[in-house]
């Protein structure tokens, strides 16, 4: 896979309603926000425990291409990119970081980011 200096992948992510409510507690009007990743379920029956992780709804993570780094010798090449999420009509924390060409380029072959499987609740509150 090549990359090109202004290139933009859109890859799905999942969301999920997070709310705080210790400062819900003090006095605080504090709405509930959506924000990347899943909940985080513990489960556990006779034959031991697992983990299944719950997302309110999905969106976007966006990333585009800012430089290409050609690095010496046995050195893997780097990408700099802008990495964004979107959310509905929502663009959520814009930021710039350093990854490996490979891991760039399995993360949009694969299509996933999120590194486990996820089911969708969009009524699904947290614990």
């Amino acid at each position: 896979m090549t990359f090109n200096v202004g290139d933009i992948f859109k890859i799905e992510y999942p969301f999920y309603n997070h709310s705080n409510p210790l400062w819900a507690g003090a006095g605080f009007d504090f709405q509930p926000s959506i924000i990347p990743g899943c909940h985080k379920i513990m489960c556990e029956d006779d034959a031991g425990g697992w983990v299944d992780w719950v997302a309110n709804g999905e969106g976007l993570i966006c990333y585009e291409i800012l430089a290409i780094a050609e690095m010496p010798s046995k050195y893997t090449d780097r990408v700099i990119v802008k990495f964004w999420y979107e959310y509905k009509d929502t663009t959520i924390r814009p930021r710039v970081k350093t990854l490996t060409v490979t891991k760039l380029a399995k993360q949009i072959e694969n299509q996933t980011v999120f590194p486990f499987d996820y089911e969708i609740d969009e009524h699904y509150k947290g614990e």
